[in-house]
């Protein structure tokens, strides 16, 4: 469960100083509950479930930009109904799960650049009706 990597640990927190306490601690990488960013090119796998407690996971932005990501599980972000920002660039992203964005109502912005991504399924964007930049 959590995150695969490939270089250092990521037990420790690694985003910016949030007053905010962090998500339970079956979590790799402690998300602070405003925002979680993980720039260490080491990330390879996300479970599904990785952020699974809503309780403690209701942050405005997610950056797992520059890693080694190469899919995503379709219910990776279900309970994620807060997020604005999800950056996702840099990665090995060669599709994407029709369903994967599916509860992001609040999502504003998406940034997929910098990926492998060809073609993508066309509901993978139905419910994303507050996104302003993709």
């Amino acid at each position: 469960m959590g995150f695969k990597h490939n270089k250092a640990p990521l037990n420790t927190p690694r985003a910016a100083p949030n007053p905010c306490p962090p998500c339970p601690n079956h979590f790799l990488i402690h998300v602070p509950t405003q925002s979680m960013s993980s720039y260490l090119s080491v990330i390879s796998y996300i479970s599904f479930d990785v952020f699974f407690d809503k309780r403690a996971c209701h942050g405005l932005i997610i950056v797992l930009s520059d890693n080694k990501l190469e899919t995503l599980p379709a219910e990776v972000f279900r309970n994620l109904f807060s997020l604005q920002i999800l950056v996702l660039s840099g990665n090995k992203l060669e599709t994407l799960p029709a369903e994967v964005f599916r509860n992001l109502f609040s999502l504003q912005m998406l940034v997929l650049i910098d990926n492998k991504l060809e073609t993508l399924p066309v509901e993978v964007f139905k419910n994303l009706h507050s996104l302003q930049r993709l």
